[in-house]
């Protein structure tokens, strides 16, 4: 059960600055889970991404689905 993300084109800005603070806080999180997983050279299981995140492993599963 490894991750690997493939990224694609950048979000608009504009969009981006629209959101809430909370789909923004949300979304902080999914970056920061994009940013590692796409930055490891090999694929990454949820309790590597949780423990480099300092997140709990039930979001880590949550957030990688989603990526």
């Amino acid at each position: 059960d490894r991750a690997r993300i493939v990224l694609g084109p950048e979000p608009d800005p504009e969009q981006t600055a629209a959101c809430t603070p909370t789909v923004q806080a949300a979304g902080d999180a999914m970056t920061r889970v994009i940013r590692y997983v796409s930055g490891a050279p090999v694929a990454v299981t949820p309790r590597e991404v949780a423990e480099a995140l300092r997140i709990p492993l039930a979001q880590a599963r949550s957030l990688l689905a989603r990526a």
